[in-house]
Formats: C-alpha cells, sequence, structure tokens
C-alpha cells in the first residue's frame, strides 16, 4: 500500500515538474503573465537583500566578496528586473514562441542565481559573528520564500530555486561546528520541505484553474456556434445575420458609407429534395453555401435563414452597377453543375438586392426590400437578379390598395358580374 502511494506521488510529481507542461498554450500564457506581474517584486526582494547583507557585513569582508560579486549579482538582477517591467507593460504582443521561450530562461536562470546569491551570502558571512550569520541566513531564508512562491506559476523553476540556495546554505552551518547554526540548518531544511509542498499545491490550483477557464472558453465557443451559426451549412444563422445588419448599419449610417442586402433563393428547390431525399438537398445546400463563402470572403455575411434562403450583407456593392455585377458573380457560381449519387443538377437562383441608405435606413427595411426584389426576380421565371426601387414599393402598394377595394366591393356588394355569351355561328 505504501509502495502504491509512494509511486502514486512520484507520478504526480513528475507531472507537476515536467517542462513538457509548457506545450499548452493557456497554461504558457497563464504562467507568462504571472510571472510578469511577480518577478519583478521578486528582484526587488533579491536586489534588497543583497544590499541589506553588504550593509550587515561591510567591514567584514573582504572587497571582491562584499562588492564585486554582490555586485555582478546586483546588476544582473537589475537587468531581469528592467526585462520582466518591460514584459507586463505588452504582455499581449508576445507570441507563444516568444512566451516559451521566456519561461525556459526563468527555469534556467533560477537555479543558477539562487545558488549565486547562497554562495555570495555564505562568504560575505564568514567574517560575521554567530548572531549576524543567524540574522543573514534569515533575510537570505525571506528571499528564497519571496522567489519560490513569486515562480509558483512554473513549479521547476520555484523548486530548482529553493533546492540550489537551501543546500549550500544548509551545508555550509551544518559544517560550521556550531551548533546555533546547525539548529539553523535543521529548521532551513524543514522550512524548505514546507515551502516545496505549499509550492506544489499552489501551482496545482493555478493550473486547474486555468484548465477549467480554458475548458470553459472552449465550451463558450461551441454554445456561440450553436447560437449564431448554421448547423447545416456552418454558415451565419439568423439570429446573427441580424445582428450583424444592426451593426453594420449603424457603422453605415455613422460613416457615411454604401453596402447592399443581397436575398436569393433557389428555385424549384423542392423538386431535389423530392427527387434524392433530403440527404441530395443538403448536399447541394452545403456546396453551394461553400461556394457563396469563396464569392463573399472578407466582402460582407454570409447567411442561411431557412431552407434554400441565403442573405449577403456585401459591404464592396455601393450602387446599381455594382449590384448587377454581383448579381452576374452568383449565377456565374451556380453554372458549374452540382453531382448527387453520380447524376448532375443545374440549379439556378432569383436574387433580390437593396442597398443601403436609397433603399432604406433600418436593418428591417433593407430585408424587406431585399425580399421584394427577390420575389419580382421568381415571378420573372427565376435566374435573375433584380434590384429594389421605389417602383416596387408603388406597384405593390397599389396592388395592396386594389385588393382591398376589391375585397369590400365583394362584402358590399357593389360589383355586378356580366356575361357574354361567345357563339360560334356556323355550329351555334
Amino acid at each position: 500500500m505504501i509502495s502504491f502511494h509512494l509511486h502514486g506521488l512520484i507520478k504526480n510529481l513528475k507531472k507537476d515538474l515536467c517542462p513538457c507542461n509548457l506545450s499548452s498554450q493557456a497554461l504558457i500564457y497563464e504562467q507568462h503573465k504571472t510571472l510578469s506581474k511577480m518577478i519583478p517584486s521578486m528582484y526587488v526582494s533579491g536586489i534588497v537583500s543583497m544590499l541589506c547583507l553588504m550593509g550587515l557585513n561591510l567591514d567584514k569582508a573582504p572587497a571582491w566578496a562584499i562588492i564585486y560579486l554582490p555586485g555582478t549579482a546586483l546588476a544582473f538582477s537589475f537587468w531581469r528586473l528592467v526585462h520582466w517591467v518591460r514584459v507586463r507593460h505588452k504582455l499581449d504582443a508576445f507570441t507563444f514562441e516568444e512566451r516559451r521561450k521566456d519561461i525556459l530562461m526563468v527555469i534556467g536562470m533560477s537555479p543558477v542565481l539562487s545558488l549565486a546569491f547562497a554562495l555570495i551570502a555564505i562568504m560575505i558571512m564568514q567574517g560575521g559573528d554567530i548572531h549576524e550569520q543567524a540574522l543573514s541566513a534569515v533575510l537570505l531564508w525571506g528571499l528564497v520564500g519571496i522567489a519560490g512562491y513569486s515562480m509558483s506559476s512554473v513549479p521547476l523553476a520555484s523548486t530548482l530555486a529553493v533546492v540550489s540556495s537551501s543546500i549550500p546554505l544548509a551545508a555550509a552551518f551544518i559544517m560550521s561546528g556550531d551548533r546555533i547554526l546547525q539548529v539553523v540548518s535543521v529548521g532551513y531544511i524543514a522550512l524548505s520541505l514546507m515551502s516545496f509542498y505549499i509550492l506544489i499545491h499552489i501551482y496545482r490550483a493555478f493550473s486547474s484553474l486555468v484548465y477549467s477557464r480554458s475548458e470553459l472558453r472552449e465550451k463558450h465557443k461551441k454554445v456561440h456556434k450553436l447560437a449564431y451559426s448554421d448547423h447545416l451549412t456552418g454558415l451565419a444563422n439568423r439570429q446573427k445575420f441580424k445582428e450583424e445588419m444592426i451593426r453594420n448599419v449603424k457603422e453605415a449610417t455613422a460613416q457615411g458609407r454604401k453596402m447592399a442586402v443581397c436575398i436569393l433563393d433557389l428555385d424549384s428547390f423542392r423538386h431535389i429534395n423530392n427527387l434524392f431525399n433530403h440527404d441530395g438537398g443538403d448536399k447541394v445546400l452545403v456546396e453551394f453555401g461553400e461556394r457563396l463563402r469563396k464569392l463573399v470572403g472578407n466582402n460582407g455575411v454570409l447567411a442561411r435563414l431557412s431552407s434554400d434562403e441565403f442573405h449577403i450583407l456585401a459591404h464592396h456593392v455601393h450602387n446599381e452597377d455594382e449590384a448587377e455585377e454581383f448579381g452576374k458573380e452568383i449565377h456565374k457560381v451556380l453554372r458549374k453543375p452540382f453531382f448527387i449519387d453520380g447524376s448532375e443538377i443545374r440549379v439556378t437562383a432569383s436574387v433580390g438586392i437593396a442597398i443601403f441608405p436609397e433603399a432604406g435606413s433600418k436593418p428591417s427595411q433593407l430585408v424587406k426590400r431585399a425580399a421584394q426584389a427577390q420575389r419580382q426576380a421568381k415571378l420573372f421565371g427565376g435566374g435573375k437578379t433584380r434590384i429594389f426601387t421605389m417602383d416596387f414599393e408603388k406597384r405593390i402598394l397599389e396592388r395592396s390598395r386594389l385588393l382591398l377595394d376589391l375585397k369590400a366591393a365583394i362584402e358590399k356588394d357593389e360589383i355586378e358580374v356580366y356575361f357574354q355569351p361567345i357563339v360560334n355561328l356556323e355550329t351555334g
């Protein structure tokens, strides 16, 4: 049982300390972000601690040990401090590889810098009395704790920092022969082990939070896709197109630019479903959607709103000539045949276009009038493009008024119908 638990513990530690974790983009981003906030404090603490050690032992150690070596360590610490302050101020500009490189640098430098600080501290403390040495040890231990906590998001770096500073200090105190320093070294080792335990658990909580947030973002993306995209073609759906229309109309109004709404409906699509079932019809819709996607590109928003009805918000269409040309491009896309189970299918579409702001200044007006133009194209036999003009509105209003008048006349019995027989004189 003990062997089993020990094996599990070692396995978990390997997982926590393994540099292979640096392949996770979400984890790398959060580690880099956390380091940019924490490491500057670590270097400031290191600079202050080294200055304090130098002050405590200024007249008790040779110049090379009290000035030159610490001065080199201080200069290096200041250089790294400036680097991480810059990182913090342009965090979003870094690529994944640059972030990864920074973290690997931290892992590589943490034991070197910690060992250097420990050895310099040991050399500085040699001339002091027992109390000064104990005070210096406590000061250095505080720095080690800060370093470990500052790098807790990268457990390998924090572990190397704690170990590489604790071992030489503990060894120096044990070999000193002084009972007080030996007791300090035992406490130092115990605190280092406890720090390692705490740092590992901090990292596990940190990485768990990162992965949970990453999973939450992925789920949010999936929910967003379900809410705003057509399940068959992957294009925008009705809700997404509506929101894009509102946003684009608002921007176009503010900027004084033009655009167009295009509605197209496949002609006689019902016959395809009847001949090849809905699976065959779906193949046509998917391929047609992909052709339209390539045609529209980054020049607009493409959506499928119902079975065979597609809407396009075209940013590059500003007048009737460009609208006519865009309609021709759509019909050209359809000239290439579709194939269902080896059978060649030819499809046409009725296209209606409304230009903003001439056809309307509101999203609902533009869609309504593009639909009116599309119905006109369908009435003329399909396979055609019609651009909305105010004449459409007049004709529709006149027809609606005529229908209402006719209905009212019938209800009021105001219509008299006369039949004139037509007789062939020869046949009777």
